[in-house]
C-alpha cells in the first residue's frame, strides 16, 4: 500500500521546505509595506533607488536572483537545487 510511503514523502518534503518557507514568510513581512499601492511616497522611491543600487552589485544581484527562485533558505544559507537534479547544481 502507497498510503505510508506517500505520508512519509510528504513529511519529509515540508520538513525539508520549513527554513525557506520560514525565510521567506520574514522577509514578505518585512518587505510588504513598500509593495502596497498605497505605500507612501518615501517607501516607494527607497524601494525603487535600493533596488536599482542591488542589481549594479554581482553580488547582491545573486543574491536577490537566488531569493525570487526559492534557493535561499535564509540569509546565509541556500539548497542546491542539484541536490535533486544535477544539471541543476549552483
Amino acid at each position: 500500500e502507497s498510503k505510508p510511503f506517500l505520508h512519509e514523502a510528504l513529511k519529509a518534503y515540508s520538513e525539508e521546505r520549513k527554513d525557506h518557507v520560514r525565510f521567506h514568510q520574514n522577509a514578505s513581512r518585512l518587505l510588504t509595506p513598500f509593495f502596497q499601492s498605497a505605500s507612501t511616497p518615501v517607501k516607494s522611491t527607497l524601494r525603487d533607488n535600493f533596488l536599482k543600487a542591488m542589481l549594479k552589485i554581482p553580488y547582491a544581484r545573486q543574491q536577490m536572483t537566488r531569493i525570487f527562485t526559492g534557493v535561499k533558505k535564509g540569509v546565509f544559507t541556500e539548497v542546491n537545487p542539484g541536490k535533486w537534479n544535477k544539471k541543476y547544481s549552483i
